[in-house]
């Protein structure tokens, strides 16, 4: 008999217990709904159907939505990447509109300031059409004035990673724009920022030590001309000098140093010149005669 009773007293006691448990979820229901945080809870097509009407109007005339819109118009008549170089207007424009949505949308783009480094009067935002086409179009080695030049591994990947990005990014693109609906308007903001953001970082990761070698190889294979123009310039330095200083400097001295940047001239010429010819023909044995 004793332990039936605790037992009834256990049932009892739990029941009680739970009964304020649900008592209390009860009055928290309650005074949600009174205060009106109930419908933070619920999903988002029962809680604000006004709301997210006009939220869908307000974003259907916004610049976002017209970025969003017309890169996708873009990619619909988008020629395949075979033609990158045929058809340029299309892909200048595309990658315009590319960054456009992604300032529209918040995606903060990496620092493109690099290129003033390289050329003065380069665009410092954006993307250039010039890098897509280099990234589409880079090959292992060149062969300049008769010099094969290596372009690194680490290009070379970076490369093949915009490829492989930027097709990726332009499927996306319309993937998530053919999806957008009212309800998944914020899911599509975030996935296409996402694709943007990466697009961009791929970007970036590609162009910087690409424009750094493309720099360096025209370095090295311009390093004829450029001395062959020093040189031209120091002639022309030297007889401007022998005009206005005839009476300061010894004719013997003046006639020595002017035999000197002549035979350093010619020697440059003869350089170029055998550079120049592409089956190795060229004469690398001429003299001031046939300059003067």
């Amino acid at each position: 008999g004793e332990e039936r009773l605790r037992c009834h007293r256990a049932s009892r006691d739990r029941a009680q217990a739970t009964g304020d448990a649900r008592s209390g979820v009860c009055r928290s229901l309650r005074g949600s709904v009174a205060r009106g945080d109930l419908k933070d809870t619920l999903a988002p097509h029962r809680r604000e159907p006004k709301d997210l009407e006009s939220q869908w109007e307000t974003y259907l005339q916004s610049e976002e939505f017209c970025a969003f819109r017309a890169a996708v118009e873009a990619l619909t008549v988008l020629p395949p990447v075979g033609q990158l170089a045929e058809r340029r207007a299309d892909f200048e424009l595309l990658l315009y509109l590319l960054h456009h949505l992604g300032e529209a949308i918040g995606v903060k783009h990496v620092s493109k300031h690099y290129r003033a480094h390289y050329s003065p009067d380069v665009q410092l935002s954006g993307y250039l059409y010039s890098t897509l086409l280099t990234a589409f179009t880079l090959l292992p080695s060149y062969v300049l004035n008769g010099q094969e030049f290596y372009v690194s591994d680490t290009v070379l990947d970076q490369c093949e990673s915009l490829q492989v990005v930027f097709q990726e990014t332009c499927m996306e693109l319309r993937r998530q724009f053919d999806n957008l609906q009212p309800y998944s308007r914020e899911q599509i903001r975030h996935d296409v920022r996402r694709s943007l953001v990466y697009f961009d970082r791929s970007w970036w990761r590609f162009e910087l030590p690409a424009l750094e070698e493309i720099e360096a190889i025209h370095r090295q294979a311009c390093r004829p001309l450029i001395a062959a123009i020093e040189a031209e310039r120091a002639m022309t330095e030297l007889e401007s000098r022998s005009c206005a200083s005839s009476r300061a400097c010894p004719p013997e001295r003046r006639r020595a140093r002017a035999e000197v940047l002549r035979a350093r001239l010619m020697e440059q010429v003869c350089e170029l010149n055998r550079l120049a010819n592409v089956d190795g023909r060229g004469r690398s044995d001429m003299d001031i005669a046939c300059v003067v």
